[in-house]
């Protein structure tokens, strides 16, 4: 199975920068196509899917293939040359395999699965695939992921904040907050970790503790951030009525 993934790479790289070394108006496409998107394409998704601007280049290229091709088509002129053909067949074959793909990944839960299984060391996927079972309620399957996610990545802030709000849902809350502190600690973004703990700290009225980490929350975020500002009146609030 890994010879023939690595043989589709090697026989579609190698076909655009055999085009490239020709200089055919098509060895840029592909080979931007294929840096931009195909590690996580529809022909095969080696790691996790392209959720960033890079995928606009390869829209980009793709858009101009497409175009040159219904020229192709239409028009008498053009010379249908054997790399022209070629190119066009690659085209139909990434977008039936593409068809393919978006009956696969119809959801969250299968898109995440399949990325899991096809790269299981990655903290980032094993989170999100947590997530998923914990909006569907399944926080025993999002436990077991996010414990081997802290286990195998110790560093990865956002695997114990979460941890933490599995812990917290299963009602296990001095095992939420030392997850939620560890979460602190390495949290480089500052704001989300701090604002859930607090979150989880004002639904069990400890509403002090709680406007604590919600001010330096609000100070790492300017200010900015409208739950943060909601979560702060809320609990001066409550702290006036004591």
């Amino acid at each position: 199975s890994n010879i023939l993934r690595l043989g589709a790479h090697a026989m579609i790289l190698s076909f655009g920068i055999w085009l490239c070394s020709r200089r055919h108006r098509y060895g840029l496409p592909i080979c931007a196509f294929y840096i931009a998107i195909m590690p996580a394409s529809s022909v095969i998704p080696l790691a996790e899917p392209v959720n960033d601007h890079r995928a606009f280049i390869s829209f980009i290229f793709v858009a101009y293939v497409m175009a040159d091709t219904f020229f192709f088509f239409v028009s008498k002129k053009q010379k249908r040359s054997h790399q022209t053909l070629g190119v066009v067949s690659l085209l139909i074959v990434l977008g039936g395999a593409t068809l393919f793909r978006n009956f696969d990944f119809v959801s969250a839960r299968a898109l995440w699965v399949d990325t899991v299984l096809k790269n299981p060391d990655s903290p980032r996927a094993k989170n999100n695939l947590a997530v998923v079972y914990m909006n569907e309620n399944l926080n025993d399957r999002a436990k077991l992921l996010l414990l081997s996610c802290v286990d195998r990545h110790a560093s990865y802030s956002v695997c114990h904040t979460n941890l933490a709000v599995c812990w917290a849902t299963l009602g296990e809350d001095a095992l939420a907050e030392i997850s939620f502190r560890r979460g602190i600690e390495l949290d480089r973004g500052i704001v989300n970790s701090r604002f859930f703990f607090a979150d989880f700290l004002i639904k069990r009225g400890r509403f002090s503790e709680a406007k604590v980490w919600l001010q330096e929350a609000n100070a790492f975020s300017s200010g900015l951030h409208q739950g943060i500002a909601t979560a702060l009146q809320i609990v001066n609030t409550r702290l006036s009525e004591l």
